[in-house]
């Protein structure tokens, strides 16, 4: 779990492979910029906010054709998809050749919550 801190809150940010990750491996996980949600954030407001993500892996081990399945604030949507766009797989190999790999799920939490 990442945890980032903001002048008036405390966001909490948790990646959970969903489905088809496991043969995958993860070199570069990036948590979201807060720049890119701290607009959905009100002071003082305490919250958790689920986004679930699909997406394949190039070749190359970038996640493509990134799309949202399910969301709890939408507004949060972009700041994950943006964050997934960043991360990095080492590619899978079939043969001794690189291969894509079709739908990973991945949901991303923010518990917000007050600073303490």
């Amino acid at each position: 779990m990442i945890f980032v801190a903001l002048l008036f809150a405390l966001v909490a940010i948790a990646f959970i492979p969903l489905e088809n990750e496991g043969d995958l491996d993860l070199r570069r996980q990036v948590a979201p910029r807060v720049s890119d949600y701290d607009h959905c954030i009100t002071e003082g407001e305490v919250k958790t906010v689920s986004v679930s993500v699909e997406y394949g892996v190039s070749k190359g081990g970038r996640p493509e054709a990134i799309r949202v399945l399910e969301s709890d604030d939408p507004c949060f949507d972009n700041a994950v998809i943006r964050s997934v766009k960043r991360w990095r797989y080492k590619p899978k190999m079939v043969d001794g050749q690189r291969v894509p790999h079709d739908l990973v799920r991945t949901s991303v939490t923010f518990d917000v919550g007050e600073a303490e």
